[in-house]
């Protein structure tokens, strides 16, 4: 259920996070195919490499596009961050969490449509 699906954001920490008028809310697919990913942060599109083994996860940051998307910065930090922090996972029905080392659930995903 991890890789190929769709995955929207739907809180960092214990902070819900809402889509703002025209602004998409973060973003997250892992290919089956090869150690990649791609989304969003809520305004740049993001991709980059995973490593998968068990539970074990862990992203490194490639491409990152440099539109300027105003009152969007503190997401999209927050976002990128806690990505880069993320050493384990687990699914739960249709939601995604991501941890860190200590075992603090960083974020939380809900599986979307395709479209």
């Amino acid at each position: 259920p991890l890789l190929d699906t769709p995955w929207r954001l739907l809180a960092i920490g214990d902070q819900t996070v809402t889509p703002g008028s025209g602004r998409p809310v973060p973003q997250l697919q892992l290919s089956r195919d090869l150690p990649v990913f791609s989304g969003s942060d809520g305004c740049n599109g993001i991709r980059g490499e995973y490593a998968l083994a068990d539970h074990d996860l862990s992203f490194t940051l490639g491409l990152i596009t440099k539109m300027a998307c105003p009152g969007s910065a503190e997401l999209t930090g927050a976002f990128l961050e806690r990505l880069q922090r993320t050493t384990t996972w687990g699914v739960t029905g249709d939601h995604l969490t991501l941890y860190d080392a200590e075992g603090t659930a960083l974020m939380r995903f809900t599986a979307r449509e395709s479209g």
